[in-house]
């Protein structure tokens, strides 16, 4: 994923903390920000099993490798507006590093399917996978990272069509952050609390 845009915000905190002649810069600033991101390899299997007329068993565990896509995140930040810092830094772009060390993930997964007629079918399911990210780089984005998860749906088939509903339900999480090895340890010292919905409708034709 490659995405670009502007970064805007204010440095004053950190210029006085700074003194000298950082103290006396203007603080605002504005720069074109470039991040390349990219997703992690995937590694799963698993098998589905017919074991009576109506129901059906189905199991799967994945693997992802966030250990490498996912180490460090970097922002290259050029055309910065603010001559002050441009003059202080020597420059009019930085470049940022931002740890994040995450580790692998397995993921278990596990469905039911009840076919109430031919045509219609109900499902449920459950999912499990420790978070990837660690506590002493969580941010936000990490955290939103569901390990437990319900899904629930239902479906209905009519000839080469089939119509499928499912709604997703990620367990409330909450997550403790001690001392941040973030930049002046953001994020320490604080708790976060994800909860996440979804709604899906599929509607497919098969050929």
């Amino acid at each position: 994923i490659d995405s670009r845009g502007s970064l805007t915000g204010n440095a004053s905190a950190q210029l006085r903390s700074l003194g000298g002649p950082f103290a006396r810069a203007r603080p605002d600033f504005q720069y074109h920000a470039e991040l390349d991101r990219k997703f992690p390899q995937r590694i799963f299997g698993g098998f589905s099993w017919k074991f009576h007329p109506r129901w059906r068993l189905a199991l799967q565990a994945d693997w992802v490798d966030w250990s490498n896509a996912f180490e460090v995140l970097p922002v290259k930040l050029t055309r910065g507006t603010n001559a002050d810092i441009n003059r202080l830094v020597g420059s009019n772009g930085l470049q940022e590093y931002t740890p994040l060390r995450w580790r692998d993930q397995v993921v278990y997964r596990a469905g039911m399917e009840f076919a109430l007629t031919e045509a219609c079918f109900l499902r449920g399911g459950y999912a499990y996978g420790r978070s990837p990210a660690p506590e002493e780089t969580l941010t936000p984005l990490g955290a939103a990272i569901p390990e437990q998860t319900l899904t629930a749906g239902a479906g209905y088939r009519w000839r080469c069509y089939e119509l499928d509903f499912a709604y997703q339900l990620d367990l409330p999480k909450t997550r403790q952050v001690g001392r941040s090895s973030l930049r002046d340890g953001e994020y320490s010292e604080s708790t976060l609390r994800v909860a996440g919905h979804w709604l899906g409708l599929t509607i497919s034709v098969h050929y």
